[in-house]
């Protein structure tokens, strides 16, 4: 299984930005060694305003966690984000306040997906409606997925020959039973900050793809559509390895 993972483990230059406006960012806050080892939650409020493009251009704390090292984190994400014209749109404005919930850690039982019986042995074909996003901080901002329970991936994690950590997270649609999500993330290897502690690097979501169970012609088939933030080449082999099939429900040979 970790020998597939390596196919999936792309270089680790980013791909080029847009011209003007650049494209939406909303990563995940770094959440303090300290506080994460410690079980501390909390939410932080940042006020921020943003410029014509979306960019933070400016951010301050307006309801504290209680941790100033939460805090901290959640200013350090806050200025590196990018609203996307949807968002900005809602948003109706320059000024906006964007809670960061830190939720600490707890015990997570990963549960089988729930794979139709229908499709044990489907078709794997390209989607040509895509994804429905046309970028991946759309889609994370439009919240179409089932955050529990959490569903065992169907490939193991694993490394690159850079020390990158590759994931690719499993996720149940909201709405339909038959659509499923994964996930495909990059976290470079972690680096010590001057105090000594551990710095855990930003998890990078290069691409999603959505896997869209149908029947055509009376025989099962998965629409596989995928939005990938990365070179043309690499999320060329990134499609070309998605439509090979999940190891849960296998192409017929």
């Amino acid at each position: 299984m970790s020998a597939l993972l390596l196919m999936l483990a792309l270089a680790a230059a980013p791909a080029a930005g847009a011209v003007g406006c650049p494209p939406p960012v909303m990563e995940a806050p770094r959440y303090p060694a300290k506080q994460l080892r410690g079980g501390v939650a909390g939410t932080t409020t940042v006020l921020a305003r943003i410029d014509e493009c979306g960019r933070v251009v400016e951010a301050k704390v307006s309801e504290g966690s209680g941790q100033a090292a939460l805090d901290d984190a959640a200013l350090e994400t806050v200025r590196g984000w990018v609203l996307s014209p949807a968002q900005r749109e809602k948003v109706g404005g320059p000024w906006v306040k964007m809670p960061v919930r830190f939720a600490g850690t707890r015990t997570v039982v990963p549960q089988a997906p729930k794979w139709p019986v229908t499709h044990r042995r489907p078709m794997y074909l390209l989607d040509e409606q895509g994804i429905g996003f046309d970028t991946i901080a759309a889609f994370q901002a439009a919240d179409v997925v089932k955050s529990e329970p959490v569903l065992t991936s169907p490939y193991a994690s694993t490394f690159d020959g850079s020390g990158t950590r590759i994931s690719t997270p499993f996720m149940a649609d909201a709405t339909d039973p038959r659509t499923f999500w994964l996930a495909y993330q990059m976290q470079p290897a972690p680096t010590r900050g001057a105090d000594g502690e551990p710095r855990p690097s930003r998890t990078e979501t290069a691409g999603i793809a959505r896997y869209r169970l149908v029947m055509e012609d009376g025989k099962p088939v998965v629409r596989v559509g995928l939005l990938c933030e990365r070179a043309a080449d690499e999320c060329d082999r990134l499609r070309e390895f998605l439509l090979k099939g999940l190891p849960i429900a296998k192409p017929p040979r």
